[in-house]
């Protein structure tokens, strides 16, 4: 079971897995380019209000919306993103924290009670074909 972010004002302290992304990235800071990244995509995600599909979508792994968004920004070489993309993968709550970056203490809180739903799910198993 991997350590869920503890919240902290409206952020969230990025577990022990993202301390390990500095391999993925080249060597490159996961902190700056995630800072970099919040800063370009964190009102695009809370502008409408955050949407449960979204966080779902996310907790799946699929974060190609997002790593295009960086790609076309012209801010991130091919490299960086592609890192980013990898680190998001492994620990997709390290890019809900990038999201959430500018979020309000309500949305954030929020937020990480509905991942806490997901991963709770998730770990539920596939539903039966019946229940579907």
């Amino acid at each position: 079971m991997t350590a869920e972010p503890v919240f902290t004002e409206a952020r969230f302290d990025l577990p022990a897995p993202t301390r390990g992304f500095g391999a993925m990235l080249g060597g490159a800071s996961y902190d700056r380019l995630a800072e970099l990244a919040a800063s370009v995509l964190s009102q695009e995600f809370l502008d409408a209000g955050p949407a449960y599909d979204s966080l779902e979508e996310i907790h799946a792994g699929h974060i190609d919306e997002w790593t295009e968004s960086l790609r076309g920004t012209g801010l991130f070489t091919v490299a960086e993103v592609d890192g980013l993309a990898r680190c998001w993968r492994a620990h997709p709550r390290s890019l809900l924290d990038v999201l959430l970056a500018d979020a309000d203490e309500v949305t954030a809180r929020r937020c990480a009670l509905s991942w806490t739903a997901l991963v709770r799910v998730a770990a539920l198993g596939p539903l039966p074909s019946a229940m579907r």
